[in-house]
């Protein structure tokens, strides 16, 4: 399929984000989560009705917007290659513990590919009411607001981790990744939800944001919106994201970012 055209464009971000919203209104509304969890492959990963709902409603709104898309979805048990034409890659509920404990930090993260490129990203926080925004070539948005990383270094700055808990053969690498990020930033943050994090290494939040193991699905919106509000991503060998298989992730301002290639952190992809 050929590129849309900026207005289209636009106009397709308008529905996404309309349909973001619905979802995490629903995110809101939920009663009784404890009573409608159950467990998936690996440690601590956890899905409830809510996550199902949220898919399920994007996956019929997402396909009426762009008809002829393909849909990739966290709960999906079969997970496609997003290829060539369009694909939407979508996290229904990034966060899911955080949402089972009622923590309020869990967003519903959309992604749009173009023959496997991200062109349009949002990610929304249904808790502190933040919409997330990008467009390929057309800069970040936050509620409307142009967004822009920070130019702090990484020892003046908050390095965001992530902590790939469903990934126990990453623990002793993540470990040494938290202990030296933590002797070489100003302070850490750990969250429970990547998309959140990226979004907050877009906004000047954190400065930097570095995870051992991540889904597409958890990164294709998140990763877009920093590189449109300025910033630099990579996999942890310095490698463009892929958004077929799972994957490391340094993004951050360029400062913050050129300042972790300094550090003795070992790539976990390489292995």
């Amino acid at each position: 399929m050929q590129n849309r055209e900026e207005s289209e464009m636009e106009a397709v971000l308008e529905a996404v984000i309309a349909a973001a919203k619905a979802c995490g209104e629903r995110m809101l509304q939920a009663k009784k989560i404890e009573s409608s969890v159950s467990e998936k492959e690996g440690n601590g990963n956890f899905v409830t009705k809510y996550d199902e709902e949220n898919q399920a409603y994007l996956r019929k709104e997402l396909l009426r917007i762009c008809p002829g898309a393909r849909f990739i979805g966290e709960e999906d048990a079969k997970r496609e290659d997003p290829g060539v034409g369009e694909a939407f890659v979508v996290d229904p509920i990034d966060g899911t513990l955080n949402f089972i404990r009622h923590y309020g930090r869990s967003a519903v993260s959309i992604a749009l590919l173009q023959n496997g490129e991200p062109v349009l990203g949002v990610v929304h926080d249904p808790y502190l009411a933040e919409t997330f925004s990008a467009i390929l070539g057309k800069g970040a948005t936050c509620n409307g607001n142009p967004i822009r990383v920070s130019s702090r270094p990484l020892c003046k700055g908050v390095a965001g981790v992530g902590t790939a808990p469903y990934y126990p053969e990453l623990s002793a690498v993540t470990v040494q990744m938290v202990g030296t990020l933590f002797q070489n930033a100003l302070d850490i943050r750990r969250s429970g939800s990547a998309a959140l994090d990226l979004c907050d290494a877009a906004c000047g939040r954190y400065d930097l944001f570095v995870e051992t193991r991540l889904s597409p699905w958890d990164h294709a919106a998140g990763a877009l919106i920093v590189r449109e509000a300025g910033g630099k991503t990579s996999t942890m060998e310095g490698g463009p994201l892929p958004f077929d298989r799972p994957c490391s992730i340094v993004a951050g301002n360029p400062a913050a970012y050129a300042d972790y290639w300094k550090l003795s952190i070992p790539a976990p992809d390489a292995d």
